[in-house]
């Protein structure tokens, strides 16, 4: 059986080790160098080795040049880097790379060492890549149970020789055929792969480590040991295996949005969200984003085992879901989370789900489910996200313009637009706009799919770029409720919004908006209404007087933009503002 994806927190404990003391303002001496407190060293901090060592905490911040982060104790701290033991102080030697204190005892080496004259040295044994059966054979004391050949065992990259790398290795402890044990060890790093937090569809895709939600991470201890371009954190991630998952620390990029399809989900994941995931959605797509199949989760339950959406047969029951959500033709997207007071931050650990694509006889075909997950050192406060405006022919429209004139000709719009979201700390920049060949007019149907909004999504935004909002403007969008004139529809709630050409993607707003007000200042909160929809906003108020899931819109009524008139107000509030700032195509 394959393993689906990673996460894991290993910790080895450094060779006589106490913890740090206190950091003070730092004095001049270099790491490695004596001292007797924190105001001797310049990185601030003295550990309790022989004679004291000076250091600095690396678990926010990388070592300098020619240094190593090393666990010390529960905490990490740099140590001066050796080649060998003339580079150390007297008393100390080299081992792994960083200049330590004297061993005691056998227990105090890490395995596969034994102290001699108080350094650490080889144990008897088969050497590294050697073949072998049990740990006993190799002078590393482990034995690497799937290539059975003697390994280095690792707990983090710096364990391993520069041209190896530390991977999880993960391997069937009870023999049947399942991967349910991690064994990290080292091994020769791989030619032509991807760096660290390069994008992966498999372990063998990356120069180091493991491919772990589509990027290569690498086991670790602290911010210190991670990359500093691109920045990285220490994050702690899930090692999924075909039975369970155990917890691994690894570099992870620090913000950000992951993108990548789950390999062979069968009907459901689960998929392991590291501890600075903030928002993620699951996009499931039928094959060739059939429109005559229905794609979507059948039910989502989150680390607890809480079930966030699970199959309803009432509107109240609809009402009632911790995410609100629902299937549709083609695609479906689902937003954790689409309702804070409810469901408050995304939590690490494994999500399981269930996901389907078939149609209302219960036909089924194959699909597909991509993940993304917007990370972020804390809860985000702001974003940006860019528009791109996608002109369809208004030729014989109430007005007529095309991508080249439209900068001017929608200046008050996007003004409106973008003043909308400020409200949410939300920065529209750049916009930017651009012809479409779509179908400038359809039809919504009374009820049922509208295939006509559908086919002009797919094709109005299927050449577009990645994570960006998409408004295309159309010249009539006829049907809905009686004495109503129809102004702008989003593709969905949410929309694919950050993946182009669905059939979902993005939304629409008519060019007669414009013509009723020519300021744009209407084009401008409809567009903005829409568009709210399409991250994930429902209506605050329905004309039934049903509400969205939110706790802090009920005072609004039409005073808040996603009230379901579309020319009501304008407002936003904190919890709308969480919504859309979960959403992964949010930067």
């Amino acid at each position: 059986m394959t393993r689906p994806s990673i996460l894991l927190a290993l910790a080895l404990a450094l060779v006589g080790c106490g913890g740090a003391l206190p950091v003070a303002d730092g004095g001049t001496g270099a790491t490695g160098d004596p001292c007797t407190s924190a105001s001797d060293c310049a990185g601030g901090a003295c550990l309790p080795l022989p004679g004291g060592y000076c250091s600095q905490d690396c678990a926010m911040a990388p070592c300098a040049a020619g240094e190593v982060c090393r666990p010390v104790a529960g905490a990490t701290s740099c140590l001066k880097g050796c080649a060998s033991a003339a580079d150390c102080r007297t008393g100390f030697s080299c081992f792994q790379g960083s200049c330590q204190p004297p061993c005691t005892n056998d227990a105090s080496c890490p395995t596969g060492f034994g102290c001699t004259s108080g350094t650490c040295t080889p144990l008897a044994g088969k050497a590294e890549g050697q073949p072998c059966k049990v740990d006993r054979d190799c002078s590393s004391r482990r034995c690497d149970r799937n290539a059975k050949v003697c390994r280095l065992a690792c707990a983090v990259e710096s364990d391993c020789p520069a041209n190896e790398t530390c991977f999880i290795n993960p391997f069937d402890a009870n023999n049947d055929n399942s991967t349910d044990s991690l064994q990290p060890v080292c091994i020769p790093r791989r030619a032509r792969g991807s760096p660290i937090g390069g994008s992966c569809r498999q372990d063998k895709d990356c120069a180091q480590g493991q491919c772990e939600l589509g990027v290569c991470v690498t086991l670790c201890q602290g911010d210190g040991s991670c990359p500093a371009q691109p920045p990285m954190s220490c994050v702690e991630m899930f090692a999924q295996l075909d039975i369970g998952a155990p917890k691994v620390n690894a570099c992870l990029l620090r913000s950000g949005t992951l993108d990548f399809d789950l390999a062979s989900v069968g009907n459901g994941g689960p998929v392991g969200m590291p501890s600075n995931a903030r928002g993620f959605n699951l996009f499931v797509e039928a094959k060739d984003q059939d429109t005559d199949y229905y794609a979507g989760i059948a039910s989502l339950d989150d680390p607890a085992g809480q079930s966030l959406y699970a199959p309803f047969n009432t509107l109240q029951e609809y009402l009632d879901q911790p995410i609100r959500y629902m299937n549709s033709e083609g695609t479906s997207t689902v937003l954790v989370s689409n309702s804070p007071a409810r469901v408050p931050a995304v939590l690490p650990g494994l999500y399981s789900f269930g996901a389907f694509a078939a149609t209302a006889t219960g036909l089924q075909t194959t699909f597909s489910v991509r993940v993304r997950i917007k990370l972020a050192p804390a809860p985000p406060t702001a974003g940006t996200i860019p528009l791109h405006v996608l002109v369809t022919d208004l030729s014989g429209g109430c007005t007529t313009f095309t991508a080249a004139d439209a900068p001017q000709r929608l200046a008050g719009a996007i003004s409106t637009l973008k003043q909308v979201y400020q409200q949410a700390n939300i920065t529209i920049d750049p916009v930017q706009f651009f012809d479409s060949r779509a179908a400038s007019s359809f039809t919504e149907p009374a009820k049922g799919p509208d295939l006509e909004l559908d086919a002009l999504l797919k094709q109005a935004t299927a050449a577009d770029a990645r994570d960006v909002l998409e408004l295309v403007i159309v010249k009539n969008i006829s049907g809905g409720m009686q004495g109503f004139e129809l102004l702008g529809i989003a593709g969905g709630i949410p929309a694919s919004t950050g993946i182009p050409g669905t059939v979902h993607s993005g939304a629409t707003a008519s060019v007669a908006n414009l013509c009723m007000d020519p300021s744009g200042a209407l084009l401008g909160a409809v567009a903005a209404h829409e568009l709210g929809h399409s991250m994930g906003l429902f209506h605050n108020y329905e004309q039934d007087g049903t509400t969205d899931p939110l706790t802090d819109t009920r005072n609004d009524m039409n005073s808040n933009l996603m009230f379901w008139e579309e020319n009501g107000g304008q407002h936003l509030t904190p919890q709308q503002t969480q919504v859309l700032l979960a959403n992964p195509a949010v930067h």
